[in-house]
């Protein structure tokens, strides 16, 4: 058996499209992690959902064509993956209407790093604001990945109540990030 070895043109050529997709990659992954978690909405399954797309998008980046938006090819990997990985997990949580996606990608597409950091920024002085138990809760639901099922239990209050008062804080926050954003704009 003989030794398979590549060519150096060969060499060089890999490495520049391996650059080249992880630059491209590099540059959009903040969006298309957000994008993905807008639809399968748990940031575990988000991470899991975009490594996969991230696979994908390598397989098939020489069907990729470089005239075209990057993000939103990869959009379109990631709606089918997320789809996908819902499917096996029969966790219908959020069907996506053609249109909605759509909106989606246009309104990630069109926010720059710094109306991202603006908004992070607000987020986190918002959070500050919130009362102990409230923050309590964010942090059992998004930061330790408990499930709402759990903390009712934990509470001893019903699923429904616990899903209230997330919705009620969210719209908190929500409100608050609106108001820091619109006074930064003065």
């Amino acid at each position: 058996m003989g030794v398979f070895t590549l060519k150096p043109e060969h060499s060089k050529n890999q490495g520049r499209k391996e650059h080249e997709f992880a630059e491209r990659l590099q540059q959009v992954h903040v969006r298309l992690y957000s994008y993905i978690h807008m639809i399968v909405q748990d940031m575990d399954e988000a991470d899991d959902v975009l490594q996969q797309t991230s696979i994908v998008l390598w397989r098939k980046y020489d069907a990729f064509d470089a005239t075209r938006d990057f993000f939103g090819w990869a959009c379109g990997v990631a709606r089918l993956e997320a789809r996908n990985f819902l499917r096996k997990r029969r966790t219908h949580r959020l069907v996506l209407s053609d249109q909605l996606d759509e909106l989606m990608v246009a309104s990630l597409q069109q926010m720059s790093d710094g109306d991202r950091d603006a908004r992070r920024e607000a987020l986190a002085g918002c959070v500050a604001k919130l009362s102990k138990m409230d923050r309590g809760l964010l942090e059992q639901c998004y930061s330790k990945s408990v499930a709402v099922r759990d903390i009712a239990r934990s509470l001893q209050r019903s699923p429904q109540s616990v899903h209230n008062s997330l919705k009620r804080v969210r719209d908190l926050l929500q409100d608050c990030i609106r108001r820091s954003l619109s006074l930064e704009s003065f």
